[in-house]
C-alpha cells in the first residue's frame, strides 16, 4: 500500500512509546524504509509532558537521525522549541507567563529553528506559530528532488524558499481542535495538487481558519474549490516583519529575499 501511494504521513510520535524510545530507532527506521520505497514523506509532532517519558527522552538526538529520510517536516514553534533549543523554551514560558507563549517568540527564534532543521536532513520545513502564521523554509534543489510526489517542474518555485504565512480571521469562533492538523491537510493537499508554494501556504491556512469555525475538528472544513474561494474572502490577522531581508510579497504573504 505505501510503495504506492504519493505521500506517506505520520504524527504525534511523542504519544507513541515505541518510537521516541532507542533515541527514535523504529521512528527513523520506518521513515527510511518509506524513503526507499520512493515515497514522499511527512511528519508532524506534539508537545510532549515535559515530566513524562517523552518529555525526558533527547528529541535533538532522534530528529538528527529522522529528519534526512523525513521530506516535509511540520511541527509547532514550541513543540521545536522544546525539542531543540530547551533553554530558549524555558525562557520564552517563564517570560510569557500565564499569557500565550507564541507571541513570545521573535521572528529570528522562528527562522533559527527552522534553519536547524533543514541542517538536521528535511527537505521542507513548515513552522505552526498559531495565531501568527506559519514560516515555510525550504532546502536546495538536491535535497527538494526526493520530493517526488509532484513534478520536477512543479518543485522550482519551492527551492531555497523562505515565506511567512499569516493566519486568517474566522467570521466565527467554534474552537481550536484540530486547528493545526486541518493547517497541516491543508498544506499537503495543496502541495500534493501542484500548488505553488505561495498558495500552498494560504490554502493551509484558509483550512485552518475554517476548522475554528465549529467546536469539533472536522465539520467546518469544505472542498477544495470552496477552499480556494474563501482564501480571497476572509481577512488576515496582519504580520508586521520588520527584521532585514522580509519584504511583502505580491502574494500577500512575506518574502525573504536573501537568507542563509
Amino acid at each position: 500500500v505505501v510503495k504506492n501511494s504519493r505521500l506517506f504521513h505520520l504524527g504525534y510520535p511523542p504519544l507513541m512509546q515505541a518510537l521516541y524510545r532507542n533515541e527514535g530507532k523504529e521512528l527513523t527506521a520506518i521513515f527510511k524504509k518509506v524513503k526507499e520505497l520512493g515515497v514522499t514523506t511527512s511528519l508532524d509532532m506534539s508537545l510532549p509532558d515535559p515530566n513524562s517519558e517523552a518529555g525526558k527522552v533527547n528529541w535533538e538526538k532522534i530528529l538528527e537521525n529522522t529528519l534526512p529520510y523525513v521530506d516535509i517536516f511540520l511541527p509547532s514553534v514550541e513543540e521545536s522549541a522544546f525539542m531543540i533549543e530547551q533553554k530558549r523554551f524555558y525562557e520564552i514560558k517563564q517570560q510569557a507567563g500565564h499569557k500565550d507563549a507564541v507571541d513570545f517568540y521573535t521572528i529570528e527564534d522562528v527562522e533559527h529553528l527552522a534553519r536547524r532543521f533543514l541542517q538536521m536532513g528535511t527537505a521542507m520545513v513548515v513552522l505552526k506559530c498559531a495565531h501568527r502564521g506559519s514560516h515555510l523554509r525550504t532546502a536546495g534543489k538536491e535535497r527538494l528532488s526526493s520530493i517526488t510526489a509532484i513534478s520536477p517542474e512543479k518543485l522550482i518555485p519551492w527551492i531555497n524558499l523562505c515565506l511567512w504565512g499569516e493566519a486568517y480571521q474566522a467570521p466565527v469562533f467554534g474552537s481550536a481542535t484540530g486547528s493545526g492538523d486541518s493547517f497541516i491537510a491543508g498544506f499537503l493537499t495543496a502541495l500534493l495538487n501542484g500548488h505553488d508554494p505561495f498558495t500552498s501556504l494560504r490554502f493551509a491556512h484558509c483550512v485552518g481558519c475554517q476548522n475554528v469555525t465549529r467546536p469539533d475538528a472536522i465539520s467546518g472544513v469544505t472542498n477544495h474549490q470552496e477552499t480556494l474561494r474563501l482564501m480571497e474572502t476572509y481577512s488576515h490577522l496582519p504580520v508586521q516583519i520588520s527584521s532585514p531581508g522580509w519584504k511583502r510579497h505580491a502574494s500577500g504573504l512575506w518574502k525573504k529575499t536573501s537568507h542563509e
